[in-house]
């Protein structure tokens, strides 16, 4: 089977922030620090139907996240002061995913796309948000 992981990454990874939709609320709670900024755990349902859930520090993204898509899609990972950072995982609903680490908010190191079986369907490799090319990042 032949993926375009790098397209499916970065395609994935930018749907972390849709655009809401015209006319429609979001739904946040929370705790607030005592300056007013989000501060702790947080839900947050988005107009279409997202919900994300993860720990807001001084109203900044910190800590473990995990987004619902309405669709079955799911996203897990962490943030460090804003920026994403670690391994995450963006899941479908028929079993496949992609899988590998962020270091400073970019795509760093070996990202792997496992099919609906589970197998490995393919690796890249990246370098501080830059595609290095096909295969592990230790060949």
């Amino acid at each position: 089977m032949k993926v375009n992981l790098a397209v499916m990454v970065l395609l994935t990874a930018m749907s972390m922030d849709p655009a809401p939709a015209r006319g429609c609320q979001t739904e946040a709670k929370g705790p607030y620090d005592e300056t007013g900024r989000p501060d702790g755990e947080w839900r947050i349902v988005e107009c279409d139907g997202t919900e994300t859930i993860g720990t807001l520090r001084s109203g900044t993204w910190h800590g473990p996240i995990t987004v619902l898509r309405p669709d079955g899609r799911k996203d897990t990972g962490h943030y460090e002061h804003g920026r994403k950072e670690g391994a995450w995982t963006y899941s479908q609903l028929d079993g496949a995913r992609v899988s590998g680490p962020y270091r400073r908010g970019l795509l760093h190191g070996e990202w792997a796309f496992y099919g609906k079986d589970g197998r490995i369907a393919a690796r890249e490799c990246w370098r501080a948000g830059k595609w290095i090319g096909l295969g592990s990042c230790s060949e």
